[in-house]
């Protein structure tokens, strides 16, 4: 995990991870998957 981090902070990219910003957008997307096709997910997911 250390070096995955030393290689982020060499990069001068954003300080947020890349498997963050990822992860988040796929929740995004299960979150309008969900939305659209509530049923489809089997209905009673809550």
């Amino acid at each position: 995990m250390s070096a995955i981090r030393n290689i982020t902070d060499k990069d001068d990219g954003p300080s947020e991870p890349p498997w963050t910003a990822a992860k988040s957008a796929l929740e995004q997307e299960a979150t309008r998957a969900g939305s659209i096709r509530p049923t489809a997910a089997g209905g009673d997911c809550e």
